[in-house]
């Protein structure tokens, strides 16, 4: 078997295993201790891909195989956004929840001498 049909193979497989990385990134490594600063759970994965394919042009680490992979991941972000609409709308508003109180708390935090 020659390299080439080796290589196609294995990148097929590895976007394959990869689809929806942006939607997976967005519920699995949700590690950020300030609710406000989170991308939203509604479309997080395709507002992730969104943010990597923009900043591959504008960021500080313009990147063109960020930029790639943000726009290979798109489509498949966002079919796995929309199967997991769901138990994002919950999430959501949980979220929205924790970032009103947390501005509340600032506010009084900041009030009080």
């Amino acid at each position: 078997m020659s390299a080439r049909p080796l290589f196609w193979a294995s990148a097929l497989l590895a976007c394959l295993q990869l689809s929806g990385c942006g939607s997976t990134l967005r519920y699995v490594f949700d590690d950020s201790p300030n609710p406000c600063s989170k991308t939203g759970y509604i479309y997080g994965g395709t507002r992730i891909d969104g943010m990597l394919i923009g900043n591959s042009f504008t960021g500080p680490d313009r990147s063109a195989a960020l930029g790639a992979f943000g726009l290979v991941d798109l489509p498949f972000s966002l079919v796995m956004d929309t199967l997991l609409l769901p138990l994002a709308i919950p999430l959501e508003s949980h979220y929205h929840s924790a970032c009103q109180q947390q501005k509340v708390a600032d506010t009084t935090k900041s009030a009080t001498p």
